[in-house]
């Protein structure tokens, strides 16, 4: 009798263990359900958010694309800016006025005049 009440706890153990497993499987198979219908419902979100990335990516790359087209004229433009800058400071050198030129808000250094800016005495 003693192995028979063993015997007997031992299949009452199986049965519980086995209406745990069935509980377990149920409470996943509910989890699951509802971890897809919450992706479900979120689906169309994600969808619509990457039409518009779609979309958007769309129009930047024309925009790229325009600025990569223009970027030859630019660079063109730019070299007759700089010789044409180049030019200036060319002329700019050559030509002596005899004016001191003022920088940074004073005046240069090595003109030695008693009057401020190179000017003549004014007679008031």
């Amino acid at each position: 009798m003693d192995v028979e009440g063993k015997f007997d706890l031992l299949l009452k153990t199986i049965a519980e263990n086995e209406k745990k497993r069935m509980a377990a499987e149920d409470r996943t198979r509910a989890d699951l359900l509802d971890l897809k219908s919450a992706v479900e419902g979120r689906l169309p979100v994600v969808e619509k958010k990457v039409e518009d990335l779609n979309s958007a990516l769309g129009v930047l790359s024309t925009k790229v694309e325009q600025l990569e087209s223009n970027l030859p004229r630019a660079n063109h433009r730019e070299k007759d800016l700089t010789w044409a800058l180049e030019k200036e400071e060319t002329v700019a050198t050559t030509t002596n006025f005899n004016t001191p030129t003022v920088l940074h808000g004073t005046r240069e250094s090595n003109l030695v005049t008693a009057t401020p800016f190179g000017c003549d005495s004014i007679a008031l």
